[in-house]
């Protein structure tokens, strides 16, 4: 085997054969099982889409790359961010609705003006409540 190795991972498992690591027989892998295989052999693989590469752990077992990491980091970003812009929203909304309830206890004898702050306020209320749903 050459100098220079890469560590793979096998999502479906797979066979390695016995010329890549120079072994007697071919080696057959299980899934998920990480191994060590020449460079250009493994960049073949992952090209491919036959494997993924894995990173080296202390005790030998293997871990998807780092990619998984930085795509929970995100989506706990996307995540975050979505709930404060809902929480934003939810604020907004409470504050339509604290306006036109003052604008119908405003209204006073107005039947129209009332009627109008009525709907406001129907409406206010309708968004905020879909909002906390």
């Amino acid at each position: 085997m050459s100098s220079k190795t890469i560590t793979i991972v096998f999502p479906q498992g797979g066979i390695i054969p016995a010329s890549v690591l120079g072994e007697p027989a071919d080696v057959d892998v299980p899934a998920q099982k990480p191994v060590k295989v020449p460079f250009r052999y493994g960049r073949h693989l992952i090209d491919d889409r036959f494997a993924v590469e894995a990173t080296a752990t202390v005790d030998g077992e293997g871990s998807t790359p780092s990619s998984e990491k930085k795509t929970a980091a995100k989506k706990a970003a996307v995540d975050d961010a979505a709930d404060k812009a809902r929480a934003q929203a939810i604020a907004e909304a409470e504050a339509r609705v604290a306006t036109a309830s003052v604008a119908v206890s405003e209204a006073g004898d107005d039947m129209v003006k009332k009627a109008e702050a009525a709907d406001e306020l129907k409406a206010a209320e309708d968004a905020l409540a879909v909002l906390r749903a």
